[in-house]
């Protein structure tokens, strides 16, 4: 494409987009709708993913959260029996701490793998 034809295009462009906006209700509703329009595509590209991901995380959870349940109820078993010495009397704070150290050690791992 040589200069002369680019510049005729680019100035065929200026002239369409002169005559969609013109003046008067036409040109107006029209940007309006254009605007509306516009809002409307950006509201889809926000709110779409969002309740899909929504979506799948429920059925995620749903299906496969209460096939872990009995291992999570186990796991609040261990740290209860952690929490407790040989004659069962509880020791008050030794299972805060058991979660504590968990929460940290899953973090350290965390913060190294990835």
């Amino acid at each position: 494409m040589t200069d002369e034809q680019y510049k005729r295009r680019r100035t065929d462009k200026k002239h369409i987009k002169k005559r969609e906006s013109s003046s008067g209700f036409k040109g107006f509703s029209l940007l309006y709708f254009k605007q509306l329009q516009r809002y409307m595509m950006t509201g889809l590209l926000v709110w779409v993913p969002l309740i899909i991901t929504l979506w799948v995380s429920w059925l995620v959870i749903s299906k496969v959260g209460f096939g872990i349940e009995g291992l999570i109820k186990q796991f609040i078993g261990f740290l209860n029996e952690l929490g407790t010495n040989k004659e069962g009397e509880v020791i008050p704070q030794l299972g805060f701490l058991t979660v504590i150290k968990y929460y940290r050690g899953l973090g350290f791992l965390v913060a190294v793998l990835l």
